[in-house]
């Protein structure tokens, strides 16, 4: 049976959820009640819903709303003021121009589910936004495809993220936790920047969650690019301490260990590596590509590897 609230009431009810999602049916009231403008947003955007779910993901600040209005179902992420990410499910069946547009990539033969498509033209990407669950070689990855030429032929740019249920981006850095915001805010002063004579500005950050929950932040400023995870810990800043390509046989033994044993770095005819270092992290980007794909390997000194992803723009 459906239900709609609407006003105070959805107020009162829809609250967030600390321990998994559950039923708007099964809502009883709770000390924390989503904020007046989440819910207004909410309405607005999809007036006569029946059902939602929601949850959060940045405590009182990001939160995830799954709702269903007549027969579309939708998964959103939003801010107290705006719409992050908006896609409506469309079933586990994955478009023939899509599946057959990976056929050439080094990640092709995986199986598709829970396949999505932005109702909406993303303005701040000039794009449509498509994603896909992906499972190849027993990994659980999120599959992204954003149109990024009308050809003909069209061209779309594939990002695929191992173990992600969930990428959104903000442009509001109070989006961000107040421990993960001290991190990049001390980045953007040029006091703690010695190449720069003037702070950076906060461009954007895209948080990237998986399964357990755990976030990854990249962080976007003026000059340079910052990744720490959700403990605080940076994984990589771009500007400081770059060397130029790092030759393999330059790299720490630990890493050369892994790479000889990664079989996917032979997919690649092309490799590039530099280093991240401070404050003791060590840290060590090994990019490898050919032709119209990519692969970027964050990796410490001592072979563990912090992060990777695929890229790639095939014509379709």
């Amino acid at each position: 049976m459906s239900n709609r609230f609407t006003g105070p009431t959805l107020t009162f009810i829809l609250v967030f959820l600390l321990t998994g999602c559950q039923s708007v049916n099964d809502l009883q009231p709770q000390p924390d009640p989503l904020p007046t403008s989440v819910v207004e947003i909410l309405e607005k955007e999809f007036p006569g819903y029946q059902e939602i779910t929601v949850s959060p993901l940045e405590k009182d600040r990001v939160w995830n709303a799954r709702l269903r209005v007549d027969t579309s179902q939708y998964d959103v992420v939003l801010n107290r003021t705006k719409i992050l990410s908006k896609y409506q499910l469309a079933g586990n069946q994955v478009p023939v121009v899509f599946a057959k547009g990976i056929e050439s990539l080094s990640f092709n033969g995986g199986t598709f589910s829970d396949f999505r498509r932005a109702p909406d033209y993303n303005i701040d990407f000039r794009t449509w936004d498509f994603s896909a669950s992906y499972t190849w070689n027993n990994q659980d990855y999120l599959m992204r495809w954003q149109r990024s030429y009308y050809g003909p032929p069209s061209r779309y740019d594939i990002y695929l993220y191992p173990d992600t249920e969930t990428v959104y981006r903000t442009t509001n850095l109070d989006d961000l936790s107040d421990s993960i915001q001290e991190i990049i805010k001390a980045k953007m002063l040029a006091v703690n920047n010695p190449q720069y004579t003037e702070d950076q500005e906060f461009r954007a950050a895209f948080v990237y969650i998986d399964k357990n929950k755990k976030k990854l932040y990249e962080a976007i400023l003026s000059f340079s690019n910052l990744i720490v995870d959700d403990k605080g810990k940076i994984l990589y800043y771009f500007p400081i301490n770059l060397e130029n390509s790092i030759p393999l046989a330059n790299l720490p033994e630990p890493i050369r260990t892994y790479l000889q044993q990664d079989t996917e770095i032979t997919k690649y005819s092309k490799f590039f590596s530099d280093r991240y270092a401070e404050n003791g992290n060590e840290v060590y980007r090994i990019f490898s590509f050919q032709n119209n794909q990519s692969r970027t390997l964050y990796i410490d000194k001592n072979g563990v590897v912090l992060w990777h992803y695929y890229m790639a723009y095939p014509e379709f």
